[in-house]
């Protein structure tokens, strides 16, 4: 979406894990930064699926702040109403705050994003 373009690259949305990124592949738009990140880079964030039971739905580009602190951890990508009440959520964050049950969208008077399991494995991050 418009809030979110050009945001992210495809390794903090998890696409190298799920082998959506060919790393040999030739030229394409952003290939340098991608195979720069890959081969070089030390990769600060990856997208985490959440739940919260706002009654606001998050909204893509709303940033995600932890417990104290004044600036963003990440922002969220997407958010669709959950099989109870609130809202599922993905948001790309700094990999040491996704297991946390501190981190907020918005601010801390919103509810409490609580981390959610991925259908696959983000193990090995580096």
């Amino acid at each position: 979406v418009a809030a979110t373009s050009e945001t992210f690259i495809p390794q903090m949305v998890n696409l190298d894990r799920l082998d959506a990124v060919n790393f040999r592949k030739g030229c394409y738009p952003g290939q340098e930064i991608v195979a720069r990140m890959h081969y070089l880079g030390n990769l600060k964030q990856r997208m985490g699926r959440f739940r919260t039971a706002s009654d606001t739905p998050p909204r893509p580009g709303d940033r995600v702040f932890t417990q104290g602190s004044t600036s963003p951890t990440g922002t969220v990508v997407d958010a669709q109403p959950a099989a109870g009440p609130g809202w599922d959520l993905l948001a790309v964050a700094r990999i040491e705050d996704l297991d946390g049950e501190n981190l907020y969208v918005g601010s801390e008077e919103s509810d409490r994003l609580l981390p959610q399991p991925l259908p696959y494995d983000v193990v090995g991050d580096g």
